[in-house]
């Protein structure tokens, strides 16, 4: 299964109240995909993901000109 879901329109959850930095949900919402399939990963492996998922946004605020760290 490969998929990537972005929620701009806010019809999966609310934003009111919402951080401006998400990276504290990547960790929660890797755990949840390994828990539901019982998928086998390392903690290295998820860290990596977390790096290449923080990069993209980095890349894609590039443009913005704004500190983001």
């Amino acid at each position: 299964m490969k998929v990537v879901v972005f929620d701009l329109g806010g019809t999966l959850m609310q934003y009111v109240g919402m951080p401006h930095s998400w990276e504290d949900f990547y960790y929660k919402g890797f755990e949840e995909i390994i828990r539901k399939f019982r998928y086998p990963i390392s903690q290295d492996a998820i860290e990596k993901s977390f790096q290449m998922l923080k990069e993209i946004f980095t890349k894609i605020l590039e443009p913005w000109n704004m500190d983001i760290q």
